[in-house]
């Protein structure tokens, strides 16, 4: 178990994301092989391309496979898109810098890139994106009890 409390034994919801994982990966790698192999854009642009599709199929699988559609609709969006926003980013980043520093070919990026990103995606989902209960809240609360054992 993890500090943060969240079990990754293999339970359905683990197993289930480490499905849509797979199927989310193969989905991104025929993108990249698409954009980058058949339609000979630039690894840059075909990275990005990439990781827009698979952003879409990959909230779709997560919401209603995943986590069976807990919480509302559009604020999952909108704590998807926060999480999104900085893991997509870093992705991109640490694909490009793979390829730039290491020598690694664009696939290969994307492959270690995935692993990498996996299981900070799935504390994240479980815990934020599709948590019906207010993390904002808790962590307020967190923060208030700590104050108190600091400062009585």
């Amino acid at each position: 178990m993890l500090k943060l409390g969240v079990k990754l034994t293999n339970n359905s919801e683990s197993l289930r994301f480490l499905i849509v994982g797979l199927i989310t990966f193969m989905v991104n790698y025929g993108c990249l092989y698409l954009f980058y192999s058949l339609i000979e854009l630039t690894y840059q642009i075909s990275i990005t391309l990439a990781q827009a599709a698979t952003i879409i199929f990959h909230f779709i699988l997560n919401k209603y496979f995943t986590f069976k559609g807990k919480g509302r609709l559009h604020k999952n969006i909108i704590k998807y898109v926060l999480m999104l926003f900085a893991n997509s980013s870093l992705s991109i980043y640490i694909s490009i810098a793979l390829i730039k520093i290491i020598g690694i070919t664009p696939y290969q990026s994307i492959a270690a890139t995935t692993a990498l990103m996996a299981v900070f995606n799935f504390v994240i989902m479980k815990t934020f994106v599709f948590k019906t209960t207010n993390l904002v809240q808790k962590c307020v609360n967190k923060a208030r009890s700590w104050f108190i054992k600091l400062y009585g």
